[in-house]
């Protein structure tokens, strides 16, 4: 049979695969023939047959680990030193880089724990021709999957890119809009505080033309009841000015703390993003709005009512001892 028809009974996988074979040592002319059929298939393999009596052995087969794509372990039967030192470097490679590890069990070879969850072919005695097939439809189904991986990941950092940017834009309208706000109102609370300068002077004036006047005492207090009470009222919008404008304030720099959080998580996305696990990712993003409390849920009463009553009645109170004394 020549090159062309072997080609055309294997399933289809692209050329160029690069192949690491490692083995037991004691099934040699099985690992040349399943060489050669790997060849015959147009994938580049790699193996310790080939290598002549001068050449550096170690350095030869650090090379061949790091370069391939594909792991292939012939087992036959126990498992050498040398052997489960290239097993033990290729699922290092695996967890790093997705190395595949495909174990091929020749006659009674069983697969080695490490590698229970990797998928075998189970050779047994047939020859190399009747099970390449069964490899190869390994490689190139991991093949698929990794293309399917890739052009997931496309899409998820992209729709993730969307996301980030769309958050960064709401958290620079949110701030910019609270910024304004606090703005806004911390003038109120100037104006408020400048009404009550003026209507304070203004009463002071009233209060000196009424002393000279034939007023009534009654008049005198009613007029001074009344100034009091503007006065306070005056007072406690001032102070509601600055409460709002200290709470809006306060959430324009939530923002601004939120926008840097979510910089920093795109930041190390982009750094470390094909290294990090989907944990990770949300980790790297989970503190941008760890604060959801409102300043605005924080605001009391308390500190903006102006207290007129109490001010009204001690008033009352010390003008009526002054009247009695």
């Amino acid at each position: 049979m020549n090159n062309g028809e072997s080609r055309s009974s294997k399933p289809r996988s692209s050329l160029l695969t690069k192949i690491f074979i490692s083995h037991t040592g004691d099934q040699g002319l099985v690992v040349k023939k399943l060489v050669n059929e790997l060849r015959r298939a147009g994938q580049h393999v790699f193996v310790d047959l080939d290598m002549l009596p001068d050449d550096d052995v170690e350095q030869q087969i650090t090379n061949g680990l790091e370069s391939a794509e594909v792991f292939v372990l012939v087992i036959s039967g126990p498992i050498p030193e040398w052997t489960a030192d290239e097993i033990e470097v290729a699922r290092a490679y695996g967890r790093t880089r997705s190395l595949l590890i495909i174990p091929v069990l020749i006659g009674e070879g069983r697969v080695p724990p490490q590698l229970k969850y990797n998928k075998a072919v189970k050779a047994g005695d047939r020859e190399p021709s009747a099970y390449i097939a069964d490899i190869l439809a390994i490689i190139e189904g991991d093949k698929e999957r990794k293309e399917r991986f890739a052009a997931r990941k496309v899409e998820v950092e992209r729709d993730l890119a969307v996301f980030v940017n769309e958050a960064v834009v709401r958290q620079h309208e949110h701030e910019a809009k609270n910024r304004r706000a606090a703005q806004l109102w911390h003038a109120a609370g100037i104006a408020f505080l400048l009404l009550v300068l003026v209507f304070a002077g203004a009463s002071s004036y009233t209060a000196l033309a009424t002393a000279s006047s034939v007023a009534t005492y009654t008049s005198v207090l009613i007029i001074g009841l009344l100034d009091l009470v503007i006065i306070g009222v005056l007072t406690a919008l001032a102070r509601y000015a600055y409460s709002l404008g200290k709470s809006y304030m306060s959430e324009a720099l939530k923002s601004a703390d939120r926008i840097h959080a979510i910089q920093f998580g795109k930041f190390f996305l982009s750094v470390y993003g094909e290294k990090l696990s989907p944990t990770e990712v949300k980790e790297a993003f989970q503190h941008w709005n760890i604060d959801r409390t409102s300043t605005f849920a924080s605001l009391d009463s308390k500190e903006i009512d102006p207290q007129i009553y109490a001010l009204v009645s001690q008033l009352m109170g010390a003008l009526s001892n002054k009247k009695a004394a």
